[in-house]
């Protein structure tokens, strides 16, 4: 017995240690069709299927049924990889584990004889898989029949947890482990107990029948065990360091869909939430089929912290909740917007209405409610006023107002007309109560013209938030472009969100925004929380919806509250962003950043509230009078509108299910006693002592109530932050004349120089310095703090700075700007590129006031006293000209001096473009130079563009023909040439041939001879390629598709460019769905995705985004990721596509293969 024994560890071990580095991907499952792995299922166990039986293959999955203990082990031994297991838990257990915790694991670095521990596993070490326990290490070091022991041994950083348990711990003092035990992964629960479903607090594992990845780094004598991404254990010193690879069965059935070695350091896919529930093969899940009861639900909330839910209200007293709001009298209103997703039938009136509750019996908990008011359209926010309510609903803003005291709106008046959003989630909301005593609403991405009833003018808000004004019914624009969910904190910040925006803020008031229209500010806004692809979100549970492109990330940002009261001081001003589709509450703390605001998310891998409860939507968020917090639940199986949806499953499925249900929760401290809310007091006296509140509601309350009664009180926004004071305070000091050398020149020199990096310092001093901005460049110059060192953000600044000197016209002022040029005359230091860059975009705008419309006319006509500044000028365009054709100058020099290149004249500029255009130049530097090439035209840089075109590399050559196409006349001559057959059709863009292709006269009968027409059936054409959806496409044929037809407009990984709606999650969206938008972009197509067209005076025609707008200029992003500034005056014709910048039509230039190709691409299949 001992020889064979002996004999068996001998041959293992010759094996063992000949294993070689894995070089090349390996599937195992692959391994398991070959026959090239064994079986062990321990026979004395108390059920023991045979092998076959409890590992099957079936549909390209493992089913690993459990129905025995043992492995599935390689015959061959790996040392140096990275190993990929994606797996979930079936339902079924069997034997004395059937209530116990689902048990399995991956043995790696197995070696010896079959069944050496327990007769069931082999020498190894361990990754758990385990309910609660996934990523422990377990060490096997069995004893032979004969006494010898096969020591498997590691050494870890570990730490002892409450219970005396090796624990994993980065940092903590390391210990070798030889006996058979267990390193617990770093946040193993310390309460963890042996029964079925048992979910720690921080596990990181999918829940039960949602997939997870567990991946095994061996490299060298190290582990290292990541689970769904997060990085859970870590060994060292392992020994052995190779050997086989076993899966285990452990009594719980599990389904394997992926099991992989990669060669080290090539595996790059990042865990994304969304391969959870169903990964890139799954369609829209129905999920959980019934709603939960109120008590259920509840009991499925999990809050971050020491906190507690309590049920306000549910149904039937309110039905579909999405705003809460408190009277003067402490009463409770609730806007149940039911009319979404889809309204009422034709001719049947809105289904939207609002509620006052009560709560009779005193118990905390709402037990009475009269319908304020009924039929109200798609009703979304409220606000006290004036002894009623003001109301956003999908049309009109309404004030409604009961007068004779039996809790029903008698007066049904409406405040502003003009709304008409594509639909409900695009509509104006969060009417909220400014300390200017003005109420701010968000626009909902729609709202472009609106009408005060009061007055007969309307007021433009296009991409802009507004205010109403309730003393003299003015409508103005305001800083921001929120969707639905805005709120002020204590200190008057105003924040806002959109759906892939979590926190937004207005940054500068509108008013600064507009006040220099030379300044080209084009908004007040900016995110100070990470957005789209870049946020995180934690859901307890993945309902896969329409948004599952981007589960993982934030999807349905909505409802955002401050919470401002008085119960919970260490949520104190802290933001509360509910995303409904992963039914969770993101919580962020605001710090100042600068002359700004940063948000950053609290809670580590979770979230601040999340539910289980698939049907539970939070969407709103508030303070209530008792200073608790407030969410309000919607309450839906479906949350995302129904025009997203695939139009199948919208026909076989309730799109409203759950518009009999919603639930008003509020957040307290565990055990903590909610105080009573009481009425406003009416005595002015007693509201004016309320204005020091401890709670923001009774602030606000008087406030608005004294402002009401005549009694004016409120005033400016309190300040934050250094930079932030320094902020205000150089918007507020007033412009100086452009020769003075004052104290607020200095001052505002002083605060670009101080705070160089900080853009909206420089956009403050733009703002203010209407006439003065040549004198603050020359001061900033002369400080020379600002140019001792590069940077993109003091380029901005010093060009910003110049270009606005120019445009304004004021030759004082213009002559300090040239004045900084005179440091370090005829040195082309770095910063000299930027001054001259603004001078030649700022003259253009002036007019000719100063004497020359352009840069290059001042140098060679330069006004009268001119003559030395114009001279230092040319000679720097002369070095300009040597730095660009130098192929040895550092890349970053020759990009800053390339824009300058546009300002010589035609014949000078042509040989260097064409040398800067042709092979072996840096990419970077050939988009630079196609920006330079477009200021020239068309029609003048033609022939060089067609000497250009045989030759270029694909990116130059779309841009190339981009341009002539721009241009009617020149279009007309590329298409003859087509029709010649000198070039081939396949050079144009989908976009471009469906412009011309709808447009008029010879061009249209061209395009329609190059390109076809496009069928206007697109259900037709859809169902035409469906098939696509089913086939198996090539990824790296998919990636040509990609190159040839999408790159222009999207980004994909590293490849393309992000114009329209970004792809970075679109893996796992269904392919029906995926083919739908690639064959129907204008089945729903959002505002900010539509395209305009602008015509130019000078006869160009361009198509983009608008992705930015000033009081003088718009600024367009088009194909092939360039932007242009087009000023308003140069501006013929502007026009909203209300289509998608995507055009319909893209059959026309691929075929059904290559469409099963670029799906591949696009949902990542190998």
């Amino acid at each position: 017995m001992m020889r064979s024994t002996l004999l068996c560890v001998l041959a293992f071990g010759s094996a063992l240690f000949g294993a070689q580095p894995v070089t090349q991907k390996l599937d195992v499952l692959d391994l398991m069709k070959s026959g090239k792995v064994e079986y062990h299922i321990n026979p004395k166990a108390d059920f023991h299927d045979p092998a076959d039986q409890v590992f099957q293959l079936k549909d390209g999955l493992l089913n690993i049924s459990g129905k025995g203990y043992g492995y599935m082990v390689t015959k061959e031994s790996f040392k140096d990889y990275h190993l990929v297991v994606e797996f979930k838990w079936g339902a079924k257990t069997w034997g004395k584990r059937v209530d116990r915790a689902r048990d399995n694991g991956i043995l790696v670095h197995a070696y010896g004889p079959h069944g050496t521990v327990g007769d069931t596993w082999m020498a190894s070490i361990e990754a758990q898989i385990i309910e609660g326990g996934i990523g422990d290490i377990l060490v096997l070091s069995p004893k032979l029949a004969d006494g010898t022991t096969l020591t498997t041994s590691v050494s870890a950083e570990i730490e002892l947890d409450r219970d005396k348990e090796k624990r994993w711990k980065k940092g903590a003092p390391r210990q070798t482990v030889t006996t058979t035990s267990r390193i617990n992964w770093e946040k193993r629960d310390e309460d963890w107990a042996d029964k079925i479903n048992f979910r720690g607090k921080d596990d990181p594992d999918s829940p039960v029948g949602e997939w997870n990845r567990l991946e095994v780094i061996a490299k060298g004598d190290t582990l290292q065990y990541f689970v769904n991404g997060l990085l859970v254990n870590e060994a060292f010193d392992c020994k052995p360091a190779e050997g086989r690879i076993c899966i285990q069965t452990e009594a719980a059935e599990m389904i394997v869909r992926r099991y992989e070695l990669h060669p080290l350091g090539q595996f790059k896919e990042k865990w994304n939430p969304i391969q959870a529930s169903g990964g890139s093969d799954v369609s829209v899940r129905d999920g959980q089929a019934v709603a939960l009861s109120p008590e259920e639900s509840l009991k499925s909330i999990q809050l971050d912290g020491d906190y507690e839910a309590q049920l306000v209200a549910a149904e039937p007293l309110v039905l579909d909740p999405v705003e809460v709001t408190w009277d003067a009298q402490g009463r409770l209103y609730v806007a149940d917007m039911r009319d979404y997703p889809l309204g009422p039938e034709p001719g049947k009136p809105a289904l939207s209405r609002i509620q006052l509750l009560s709560d009779e019996d005193g118990d905390g908990r709402m037990d009475k409610a009269v319908t304020f008011a009924d039929h109200v359209d798609h009703v979304q926010g409220l606000l006290p006023y004036n002894g009623g309510l003001i109301a956003t609903t999908r049309t009109q803003i309404l004030f409604l107002e009961d007068t004779n005291g039996d809790g029903r709106a008698d007066i049904n008046e409406p405040l502003i007309k003009g709304f008409n959003p594509r639909h409900s989630q695009l509509q104006v909301s969060a009417p909220r109560w400014g300390m200017d005593n003005k109420v701010y609403f968000n626009n909902g991405l729609d709202a472009k013209e609106i009408y005060p009833v009061a007055k007969s003018d309307p007021a433009n808000v296009a991409r802009f938030n507004f205010r109403w004004d309730p003393k003299t019914g003015k409508i103005e624009p305001t800083s921001g472009y929120g969707q639905y969910g805005g709120a002020f904190d204590d200190f008057g910040h105003h924040f806002f969100c959109s759906n892939r925006n979590p926190v937004m803020f207005a940054v500068m008031p509108y008013e600064a925004v507009m006040r220099n229209p030379h300044a080209g500010i084009s908004q007040g806004h900016e995110d100070i929380a990470p957005p789209g692809a870049e946020t995180r979100v934690y859901p307890l549970k993945i309902t896969h919806t329409t948004a599952d492109a981007h589960a993982g990330t934030n999807t349905a940002c909505s409802g955002l509250g401050v919470y401002r009261g008085h119960l919970m001081p260490e949520l104190k001003n802290n933001v509360f962003v509910p995303d409904p589709t992963g039914q969770l509450v993101t919580r962020y703390k605001v710090e100042p950043n600068g002359a700004s605001l940063k948000a950053t998310r609290v809670g580590d891998r979770t979230e601040f509230f999340r539910s289980s409860d698939e049907w539970s939507r939070p969407v709103n968020m508030t303070t209530g009078p008792d200073g608790a917090m407030y969410i309000c639940d919607i309450y839906r199986r479906w949350i995302d509108h129904a025009r997203f949806f695939p139009e199948e499953f919208v026909k076989t499925h309730d799109m409203r299910q759950g518009e009999n249900e919603g639930r008003i929760w509020r957040i307290v401290k565990k055990g903590q006693k909610v105080p009573k809310i009481e009425a406003a007091p009416t005595d002015p006296e007693k509201l004016t002592a309320w204005l020091g509140h401890e709670n923001a509601w009774q602030r606000e309350t008087a406030q608005r109530l004294l402002v009401e009664q005549g009694k004016p009180v409120g005033g400016p926004v309190e300040v934050v932050g250094d930079n932030r004071q320094t902020f205000f305070q150089i918007l507020n000091a007033p412009d100086q004349d452009a020769a003075s050398e004052g104290a607020v020149i200095e001052a505002r020199a002083s605060a670009i120089s101080q705070a160089p990096e900080d853009a909206w310092v420089m956009r403050a001093v733009l703002s203010a310095s209407v006439h003065s901005a040549g004198a603050v460049l020359s001061k900033v110059i002369e400080k020379g703090e600002l140019t001792q060192t590069y940077s993109a953000q003091r380029m901005d600044t010093l060009r910003a700075l110049a270009s606005a000197a120019a445009a304004v016209g004021e030759k004082g002022d213009f002559v300090l700007a040239l004045q900084a040029l005179e440091t370090q005359a005829g040195q082309l230091a770095w910063w000299k590129p930027a001054v001259l860059q603004g001078l030649a975009e700022g003259l253009p705008k002036s007019g000719g006031k100063i004497g020359a419309k352009t840069l290059a006319a001042f140098v060679s006509q330069p006004p009268a006293g001119q003559e030395k500044a114009a001279a230092e000028i040319n000679a720097l365009l002369t070095k300009v000209d040597m730095v660009m054709s130098d192929n040895k100058a550092p890349l970053d020099q020759r990009l800053a001096v390339m824009p300058l290149l546009a300002q010589r004249s035609w014949d000078k500029a042509e040989p260097v473009l064409r040398k800067l255009l042709a092979e072996g130049q840096p990419t970077e530097l050939q988009t630079a130079a196609l920006a330079v090439l477009k200021k020239y035209g068309a029609d003048k840089a033609s022939p060089l563009i067609y000497d250009l075109l045989p030759a270029a590399g694909p990116t130059v050559r779309r841009d190339l023909v981009t341009l002539l196409t721009s241009n009617a006349k020149t279009a007309l001559d590329l298409f003859k040439r087509m029709e010649k057959a000198e070039f081939s059709p396949a050079l144009v863009d989908v976009e471009t041939r469906w412009r011309y292709q709808r447009g008029t006269g010879e061009l249209r009968d061209l395009a329609v001879k190059l390109f076809g027409q496009p069928s206007e059936d697109r259900a037709a054409v859809i169902a035409n390629y469906m098939d696509s959806t089913h086939a198996k496409g090539d990824a790296k044929k998919g990636q040509q598709v990609f190159a040839m037809i999408c790159i222009t407009c999207h980004k994909h990984g590293d490849l393309g460019v992000e114009v329209g709606p970004p792809l970075s999650d679109v893996k796992a969206k269904p392919p029906e769905a995926l083919l739908s938008d690639i064959l129907d972009p204008n089945r729903m197509v959002e505002a900010r995705w539509c395209a305009y067209t602008i015509e130019t005076q000078d006869g160009r025609a361009l198509s983009g985004l608008i992705s930015a707008e000033s009081a003088d200029s718009v600024t367009l992003k088009m194909m092939g990721g360039l932007s242009e500034t087009i000023q308003r005056s140069q501006i013929k014709k502007m026009v909203s596509t209300d289509k998608s910048l995507m055009p319909p039509g893209l059959e026309g230039a691929i075929n059904k293969d290559q469409m099963a190709d670029l799906l591949a691409f696009l949902r990542g299949k190998n």
